[in-house]
């Protein structure tokens, strides 16, 4: 799979309807210049926010935390979106509005948008989802269970002044957001560590152990219901209900030898009621066979539903394999029409044209029309997926109505077959046992409905381990994919730490330990959210600078040439971070400049207050040069 680079077209800054900042970014080196003080954190604090890094309400700055909105417009590989956020300090997880478009096309439309919340809803995907769908990426599973963000994502990309200069990632102002498996995940899914079995295994474990969870859950409360220990089974229950079959079976039998020896004079309503009764028989079982016939046709429905669910996930299957297929070998050419063989005669068309069929081919690219069906059919899964569960649940009234109508069709049965056999002097045998012939009929519904709740925590049982035989063969799978990928993430994360040194021999020389680097052993440690050279994390604070640094630029380098890598070619490098002079500040610039020489897909933010002659000019430039006084953003 090749996954998409992100690039910054550009980037507004709104306070209620008045634009305060608005500027053009290009790719490659993109430098903030300054003195102290004037915005230039500010700048990359709200770019961070726009692609959905999320600010506590401490970490907003005057005077942007009165502004109304920020606009980024960006390419994801070559296609164009504008995102807009708007401003609420008080509420941290604001929406994002997206376009397919640029910013000056979106001021023009007003359909075509997607309001994109923090977390996805039934109806609708994230934003993190949405964008990791455009970047050709997988959503990923940390190994507690939670999904990788875009917030997460960008803790590796923004080198923040306000984040501890000896870590690795952004620092998280709640801890509790900031595990150690999470900060594995973000590692290796950007730098392609783990590979995407891994992912989709993993995501298939967190969902089978949340299945597990609400069926144990389930066979809990069922029992609880039924108030049973293991030792019962479904025979105690047959023979349960046998048994009060026989016993109403010998009470009616009483009850008509009894009422044989009364006298045999009738009351005057006796037909009146036996009318009445039937009638009513006759009506319940009308809406019986409706509603028998209600569940076979909501049965039908639920199976059509299951069968089309199988057919999206065929169609996103072989979607993957065309993609696939495409990319391999490309667009195809015919000589001669597949219908009736004939030769197919060249013409001069418009190259907008189809070659076979001469009819307009659509302005979009492939790329951009697999991306949507993508969506469409994985919107539809979330359809069809809501829709059964509706049916189920209408499935289980249905269900229960007949129940309650078999039982309520009993009942007048029972009546029925008492004033069948009654009179007047047989009053006090009809009315013993009806009395008794009904309660032994509803302990015959209750045994019937216990049954079945039974029968259903066999079911659970059984989807309970079937459940549990799976996930061990993922775990064990999942575990012989990270034996396997050791050589991967030894060779990357050395090639990595080569490069990051080799940055550091290039220093002023402040460091003794930096001047022979490549000597020393190091370890990149996510999970530790370290790295150590020589066995030392800790250098002065304007070392711990160049380090962290090195290391942002040397995995944005190596990750160029890695096509397993998901870094996306972008970064943002705050140099205001430490107590960098003039000097070693001047020769790190130098060297980044040296670094990317060569390189094209790429974007790099960076801020500073001691620009070198290289970067101080409108090229490499955002802006102006912003004096004392002079501020980015205006109150």
């Amino acid at each position: 799979m090749t996954f998409k680079k992100l690039f910054l077209n550009r980037f507004i800054a709104i306070k209620d309807e008045s634009i305060m900042y608005d500027q053009i970014f290009h790719k490659g080196i993109n430098v903030i210049r300054g003195e102290h003080s004037v915005g230039k954190s500010t700048l990359l604090d709200l770019i961070f926010f726009s692609l959905g890094g999320e600010l506590k309400d401490r970490e907003w700055k005057y005077p942007v935390n009165s502004y109304t909105k920020v606009v980024a417009e960006v390419n994801v590989g070559a296609k164009t979106f504008t995102l807009i956020r708007g401003i609420n300090t008080t509420k941290s997880k604001t929406y994002i509005d997206v376009y397919g478009g640029s910013f000056d096309d979106s001021l023009f439309q007003e359909d075509g948008w997607l309001h994109l919340g923090p977390v996805r809803s039934k109806n609708k995907m994230s934003f993190s989802e949405f964008f990791f769908e455009v970047l050709g990426w997988e959503q990923s599973i940390t190994s507690d269970n939670s999904s990788l963000t875009m917030h997460q994502i960008l803790r590796l990309l923004y080198l923040s002044q306000s984040s501890d200069s000896t870590k690795i990632f952004r620092s998280e102002i709640e801890s509790r957001y900031d595990s150690a498996s999470t900060r594995e995940a973000i590692g290796d899914f950007i730098l392609g560590l783990d590979d995407l079995s891994s992912y989709e295994t993993r995501q298939q474990i967190f969902k089978i152990k949340r299945s597990v969870d609400s069926i144990k859950s389930d066979i809990k409360s069922y029992k609880n219901i039924l108030q049973i220990d293991d030792s019962c089974n479904i025979q105690d229950y047959n023979d349960a209900i046998n048994n009060k079959r026989i016993e109403i079976r010998e009470n009616i039998s009483n009850k008509n030898n009894e009422l044989s020896l009364a006298s045999q004079f009738f009351s005057d309503d006796f037909t009146k009621n036996i009318n009445e009764i039937s009638q009513n028989i006759a009506d319940i079982t009308i809406k019986i066979k409706q509603l028998q016939e209600k569940k076979v046709y909501i049965n039908s429905e639920i199976s059509d539903c299951i069968l089309f669910s199988k057919s999206l996930i065929f169609r996103l299957k072989s979607l993957k394999e065309s993609k696939s297929t495409f990319s391999a070998i490309g667009a195809m050419s015919f000589t001669f029409c597949p219908s009736c063989y004939s030769s197919v005669k060249e013409s001069n068309i418009d190259d907008c044209k189809c070659a076979l069929c001469k009819n307009e081919l659509p302005k979009h690219n492939l790329e951009e029309k697999y991306t949507e069906v993508l969506a469409e059919l994985k919107y539809q899964q979330r359809q069809n997926e809501n829709t059964i569960a509706k049916l189920k649940i209408s499935f289980e009234k249905v269900t229960s109505e007949l129940s309650q109508l078999n039982g309520l069709l009993r009942e007048n049965e029972s009546k029925l077959r008492n004033y069948s056999s009654s009179t007047n002097d047989r009053e006090l045998v009809i009315e013993k046992y009806s009395n008794i012939i009904s309660k032994l009929e509803s302990e015959l519904e209750e045994k019937i409905e216990q049954k079945n709740t039974f029968m259903r925590i066999d079911e659970l049982v059984k989807e309970e381990e079937d459940k549990s035989k799976l996930l061990v063969n993922l775990e064990k799978k999942l575990k012989k994919n990270s034996i396997n990928n050791k050589d991967r993430r030894f060779t990357v994360l050395e090639t990595i730490s080569n490069k990051a040194k080799k940055l550091l021999e290039l220093d002023l020389g402040n460091e003794c330990d930096f001047k022979e680097a490549s000597k020393l052993s190091d370890e990149i440690n996510f999970c530790k959210d370290e790295w150590s050279i020589g066995g030392r994390v800790v250098f002065s604070d304007s070392s711990n600078v160049i380090k962290k640094s090195s290391l942002q630029i040397a995995m944005l380098f190596c990750s160029l040439n890695d096509i397993k890598a998901r870094l996306p070619g972008f970064m943002m490098l705050d140099f205001e971070c430490g107590d960098l002079n003039e000097s070693r500040s001047h020769r790190f610039q130098k060297n980044l400049v040296d670094t990317f020489a060569d390189s094209k897909d790429f974007q790099i933010i960076i801020t500073t207050s001691k620009v070198c002659k290289e970067l101080n000019n409108d090229h490499y430039g955002i802006g102006e040069y912003y004096d004392v006084g002079q501020y980015i953003f205006p109150v």
